[in-house]
């Protein structure tokens, strides 16, 4: 396993590499997909998210990110759901987020904290 890092924003961020899966420093493997911040460079390169001001925007971005990452794993690997998701330019975006910027709705905070552990019924 070999320690490598990555400037962003003019400080390092530190993820190991073992084989071909990377793990950021901070990331507990038992609730994330092993490989987030990999998914999560290559989101940044794939949608051109540049605009990020500094360290604390891009970890906190990054966040976003793996929550909704984990979601789309999860969910896909249900068999039989009827659609799959994917990353998309969305993905660092909380719901929150989503609803204020593309929907036009006022959805009060009580109600958009319900649905975040909501899923998929597989029956």
């Amino acid at each position: 396993m070999s320690l490598l890092s990555v400037s962003a924003f003019g400080a390092y961020l530190h993820y190991y590499k073992n084989g071909n899966s990377l793990f950021y420093e901070n990331q507990n493997s038992d609730e994330f997909p092993e490989d987030s911040f990999e998914q999560y460079m290559q989101f940044i390169a794939k949608f051109g998210k540049t605009d990020m001001k500094n360290l604390d925007e891009f970890n906190q971005k990054f966040e976003i990110f793996r929550r909704n990452y984990k979601r789309i794993v999860e969910h896909n690997a249900i068999k039989d759901s009827g659609f799959s998701l994917e990353i998309n330019k969305f993905a660092d975006l909380s719901d929150e987020e989503f609803i204020s910027k593309y929907t036009g709705a006022i959805v009060p905070k009580h109600k958009t904290d319900k649905m975040k552990n909501w899923t998929v019924p597989t029956e």
